[in-house]
Parts: C-alpha cells; sequence; structure tokens
C-alpha cells in the first residue's frame, strides 16, 4: 500500500511542459497558481487539476477526465511522460513513469525501486504494458476504482461515483480498497472445485449407468443361454429316449 507520495514530475501534460512538484514533505498543500493565458480567469484553468490528473494517469494510465488519454499530449513536444514517486509500506521508493506516444517507449510504463532516491533499479515491469498495469496494482495494492472513490473531489457526473454506483461496483471497489481481494479469489477457487466435483459426480454417474446397463445385459443373454441350454438338453433326452426305445425291439 502507499506510504507516502513523494513528487510527480510532468512532461508536456497537457498544458504542463516542465513541471516538478515535490510533494516529500509530509502535511497539507495549498496550491495556487495564475492563468497567464486569460488573467481574467485567476487561477482557473491554469492547471492545478492537472496534477492530481496526472497522479492518476502516472499510476493507472487513466486520467480522471473522461478523456482519451492522446489528447493528454500538449503543444510542447510529440509526447508526453509522468514520472510518480512513492514509498510503500515495504519501506521502498518506487519510481512509476509512463509516456503516451513517445517515438522510443510508445505508451509503456516502467517501474523502478530504490532503498534511499539515490540507486535505482532495472525496469521491473513486465513484458507487455497490460501486464506491467496489474503489476502495478499488485504492487500499490489499489486500483484505479478504488483510488478515485477514496478521494473526495469534484468530478464530472459521468466519472465514477461510490455513491450511485450499483451494488456490484461497490463491492468490488470495497473488496480493493480493504485488500480482500483474496476471498474473492478463495470463492472463485471453490465454484471452480465445486464444479469440478459436480462434473467428476456426473462422470461417475454415467459411468455407473453405462455399467448397470452391461450387468442387465449380460443377465439377459445369460437368462437366454440357459434357455436354449435347457431345450437343447431336453431334446437330446428325448432323442436319447427315443434311440432306445426302437433299440429295445
Amino acid at each position: 500500500m502507499i506510504k507516502d507520495l513523494i513528487s510527480i514530475k510532468l512532461h508536456n501534460y497537457v498544458t504542463h511542459k516542465d513541471s516538478n512538484i515535490d510533494l516529500s514533505k509530509q502535511g497539507s498543500y495549498f496550491i495556487y497558481s495564475n492563468n497567464r493565458d486569460n488573467k481574467s480567469m485567476d487561477g482557473n484553468g491554469s492547471g492545478k487539476s492537472l496534477i492530481l490528473d496526472s497522479f492518476f494517469f502516472g499510476l493507472w494510465g487513466r486520467p480522471i477526465r473522461n478523456s482519451s488519454p492522446d489528447n493528454l499530449v500538449g503543444v510542447f513536444d510529440k509526447y508526453c511522460s509522468v514520472e510518480v514517486i512513492l514509498q510503500l509500506d515495504d519501506g521502498f521508493y518506487y519510481k512509476i513513469t509512463r509516456y503516451r506516444k513517445h517515438p522510443k517507449f510508445k505508451n509503456r510504463p516502467f517501474v523502478q525501486s530504490s532503498p534511499d532516491l539515490v540507486k535505482w533499479s532495472d525496469n521491473l515491469g513486465k513484458e507487455t504494458p497490460t501486464d506491467t498495469d496489474l503489476f502495478i496494482i499488485k504492487l500499490l495494492g489499489i486500483n484505479y476504482d478504488g483510488a478515485l472513490s477514496s478521494i473526495v473531489i469534484t468530478k464530472p457526473r459521468s466519472e465514477l461515483n461510490f455513491c450511485e454506483s450499483k451494488d456490484t461496483k461497490r463491492k468490488e471497489i470495497l473488496s480493493n480498497l480493504l485488500n480482500l481481494d483474496w476471498i474473492n479469489d478463495a470463492f472463485m477457487r471453490a465454484k471452480e472445485h465445486n464444479r469440478f466435483l459436480k462434473n467428476l459426480l456426473r462422470d461417475m454417474d454415467l459411468k455407473q449407468k453405462d455399467i448397470i446397463n452391461k450387468i442387465s445385459n449380460t443377465s439377459r443373454a445369460i437368462t437366454v443361454y440357459e434357455k436354449h441350454s435347457n431345450k437343447f438338453i431336453n431334446d437330446k433326452k428325448i432323442a436319447i429316449a427315443d434311440i432306445r426305445g426302437k433299440i429295445s425291439y
């Protein structure tokens, strides 16, 4: 699980050309800015919300706003990137860097670890971006929906809203937040084992019926054979008696 958020570094992320937000000091942060393109808007539209938006994109590959990730690439470069450094409860620091439309890295996320924020490991990511995303979720212990539901923010109605979500979605989010996924895994394993036992019992029942049918057919065949044998013996006895009668004359 996430213990501390250390920094967020943005390159060409929407309106951010190059921004490095230091969050290493514990406590509350007040973010203030001026809109230099439109002074009448004061701080509105200056990119404050994009910082939180980039946090979600950097870790889970999805911005908060209902927007295509390709639209995150600003006008200052041909690609954008977000670097998030955080500390997990295992004591290690992790640097997660995610690119969009990079000429070399494409849309791949990269994961590195460090015990001291100085020496970083090689990429811990998996072979494909999808596998790396699953690795990041497992590493952080929380997914996009769980993180979004645990942060109180004003967002469009089209975005995830825990209070308005269906019961199945709420269950999924709470299971992730409380790290109860193992219960769902155990339940699924139990269902699979139960299905396996049912199939095995069905196969055994079919085999039992097949054996009973074979025994029944064999019993009928024995009865017919016995009847024919008795008739054959009786016919032979009659024939022998007839021959003896002729001999006695």
